[in-house]
């Protein structure tokens, strides 16, 4: 695991623990938000398809 260089990295100690955690946290979020907004847009653009069908 490799948090961040600059950051106190010691996982003995609580700071160390709380920064690899903050930085991990702002990982997945950086990932995580580009494809929640995706599947939001795919999840309407079904649905309008859903509703177009039927008509």
């Amino acid at each position: 695991m490799n948090a961040s260089p600059e950051k106190n990295t010691d996982f003995n100690s609580k700071e160390g623990m709380e920064d690899a955690l903050e930085h991990l946290e702002a990982k997945l979020k950086d990932v995580l938000d580009p494809l929640y907004s995706d599947l939001r847009s795919l999840h309407f653009r079904l649905l309008e398809l859903e509703e177009n069908s039927k008509q």
